[in-house]
């Protein structure tokens, strides 16, 4: 539980700042968070024109790249074997957002929570996407052309994955998805 203060007033509030019922863990919205933010520090306004402005960018994006509309798409890390983000997980909400889909193969591998989930190595085709956004460490790419399976799919041999380090700047901002990182 944490509680904020709002130092104009010096007077605190025992309100809780948690994530909206309607979601689940680890699926809070962009828009969500920026829209609670702006409440709490008593700009709401600012808050949803910054909303407006970023949904206005996606929207100069998807219109940019017509190419991604109904493109299927996935960000994916290795842990635990293939695992890849859900549509209700801000990267893939974030794909979602420039005209990809998760590809319905998926859902029979999302965990319980919505979260995203791992897909076997004898199913690893249903990651055989038109894009797949990889997010691990430096060896991460490596590991991939080594592996047998992944090395194999179209998604591997026809470039169309993307990989980002975990450690820097894009990497970060692809995995915590805000107004300021997108």
């Amino acid at each position: 539980t944490r509680y904020w203060r709002d130092w104009s007033s010096d007077v605190c509030s025992s309100d809780l700042v948690a994530q909206p019922t309607r979601q689940k863990d680890y699926s809070v919205s962009w828009e969500d968070t920026t829209l609670t933010v702006g409440k709490i520090l008593g700009k709401p306004a600012e808050a949803q024109k910054l909303v407006d402005d970023t949904e206005a960018r996606f929207a100069q994006e998807r219109s940019a790249h017509p190419e991604f509309a109904g493109k299927s798409g996935v960000g994916a890390t290795f842990y635990e074997g293939y695992y890849f983000y859900g549509a209700e997980d801000p990267r893939g909400r974030l794909l979602g957002s420039l005209g990809f889909t998760v590809p319905p193969d998926l859902a029979q591998f999302i965990d319980s929570d919505g979260f995203g989930g791992t897909v076997p190595a004898e199913r690893a085709s249903v990651l055989d996407t038109d894009a797949i956004v990889w997010v691990g460490p430096d060896t991460l790419r490596a590991q991939l052309a080594a592996d047998p399976v992944y090395s194999r799919l179209d998604v591997s041999t026809q470039g169309r994955a993307v990989f980002l380090n975990e450690n820097d700047t894009l990497g970060k901002a692809f995995s915590f998805v805000t107004p300021l990182s997108i």
